[in-house]
């Protein structure tokens, strides 16, 4: 859920400075894989999460998700769970 977030709060930042074209790193193959359609989603509470995201990707001319894997992003993983918890929901 906390990637999700994230990705959320990113692409609404993206959007507010004017961005058309996304790049966004994760180290959660899943959620990448998920976001790309490559995956389909199971479980409610992420599908939930992704009916949050989806109207923001069409807003974009290309959004890519791409993985870095955990130990070598052990600082961005904080960061985005420090955020992702402090946003209120």
């Amino acid at each position: 859920m906390a990637e999700y977030e994230a990705v959320r709060i990113g692409l609404e930042k993206a959007r507010g400075y004017g961005a058309r074209r996304v790049r966004v790193f994760m180290d959660s193959e899943l959620v990448a894989n998920q976001l790309r359609g490559t995956y389909k989603i199971k479980h409610p509470g992420l599908l939930d999460a992704y009916l949050r995201i989806e109207p923001l990707l069409r807003g974009f001319d290309d959004v890519a998700f791409e993985t870095v894997p955990r130990e070598e992003n052990r600082r961005a993983d904080r960061l985005a769970q420090t955020g992702a918890r402090s946003v209120e929901r």
